[in-house]
């Protein structure tokens, strides 16, 4: 079957497809970095002419999952193309569903999406180096708080354990020593006592004291073909060196998971002061961002070797100067918002003049 990709928008493909996100200073805030990341994939795809297919559902829990091709034209059938989904709700029936009923295959099962989910359960103790485990939001409020404790035990490093919703919402380490965890009262609050939680010895991340942008010394690692594709620092528009240490340990990860977890998906790394090198977490790529040296080219190289990927960087120098025009007009918009606003309030204040 032909490789393909599959981008979920909240609009009907234009001549550019990602023109409904709202871009929001500064320019490496996680929102402005995935608009970025997203366009510069959709314009390197484009450029090198491969196939690429868009879903515009705007509510998975009630739209149905429309399918467009690259010129925005409805497509009928995805017969022959394995998918590579770049998408937050890869699991919703509604898309898989559509996918289905034309007749095309994601790349990656049902069935591996969820194991890379659940990632604790399959990874080796000799890459998580602690105890991890599943407990519910009830569990853990009976065990943390009426001091039961037998459920969170295992999991408890000098009265501290991490826990943090399945689907990522809510993180952070609880103090047992504290009578209330203000994360706790926050995860009681807004989820339902059934809801999965992860719960673990907590990390002590080693600081890094060469970039202020990202405090520890975490890394973003894709894989592709089960082999390691990229890494990087948690740095967008920083370039850095990555340690010996920290790649072969991303590389030992993908081998002795090979048949582990599937072909295509991200594992975080990061160096705690105790254990050395660990894996934090796993998940689906589909919803992966990227950082600086996470490169696409890397990823369309495994993909498509006969593909000319020298004229792609001009394809992300381009989308860079697009995205700071962006920044640089809506900021402009927004301080002469300001100032309008600011004259207006003070007209009403007689005697006082502003200053622009």
């Amino acid at each position: 079957m032909q490789k393909a990709f599959l981008y979920h928008l909240a609009a009907t493909p234009k001549e550019d497809p990602f023109a409904w996100w709202t871009l929001n200073p500064p320019w490496d805030s996680p929102e402005v970095c995935e608009v970025r990341h997203r366009r510069e994939e959709v314009k390197m795809i484009s450029s090198l002419g491969l196939p690429l297919f868009y879903t515009d559902s705007r509510n998975y829990s009630t739209d149905p999952a429309n399918l467009y091709d690259n010129n925005s034209r409805p497509v009928d059938s995805l017969s022959g193309f394995e998918l590579i989904l770049r998408d937050d709700n890869i699991s919703h029936p509604n898309l898989v569903e559509a996918v289905s009923r034309t007749g095309g295959v994601l790349l990656s099962s049902e069935d591996e999406r969820t194991k890379v989910k659940n990632w604790f359960d399959y990874a080796l103790p000799a890459f998580t180096k602690r105890k991890i485990g599943k407990i519910t939001l009830a569990d853990l409020v009976d065990n943390a708080w009426e001091l039961k404790q037998e459920s969170i035990k295992p999991y408890v490093l000098a009265n501290k354990f991490f826990v943090k919703t399945l689907v990522k919402k809510f993180a952070g380490v609880v103090d047992l020593e504290k009578k209330v965890s203000e994360l706790i009262l926050n995860l009681f609050i807004h989820f339902s006592p059934e809801t999965p939680l992860i719960i673990s010895e907590p990390l002590e991340f080693v600081p890094a004291s060469d970039f202020s942008k990202h405090p520890h010394q975490e890394y973003r690692c894709w894989i592709a073909n089960s082999k390691l594709n990229s890494i990087s620092r948690y740095l967008d528009e920083q370039a850095h060196q990555v340690p010996e240490e920290a790649s072969s340990f991303a590389l030992d990860f993908a081998r002795a998971h090979k048949d582990i977890f599937p072909s295509l998906y991200v594992a975080d790394i990061a160096l705690d002061k105790k254990r050395g090198y660990v894996l934090v977490e796993c998940n689906p790529l589909s919803s992966a961002g990227r950082y600086y040296q996470n490169d696409f080219r890397l990823f369309l190289k495994e993909f498509f070797p006969e593909a000319d990927l020298g004229k792609l960087e001009d394809v992300r120098r381009q989308v860079q100067e697009e995205e700071k025009i962006h920044l640089v007009d809506e900021q402009e918009a927004n301080v002469q918002h300001k100032k309008e606003a600011m004259e207006r309030l003070m007209s009403l204040l007689p005697g006082l003049k502003f200053n622009s």
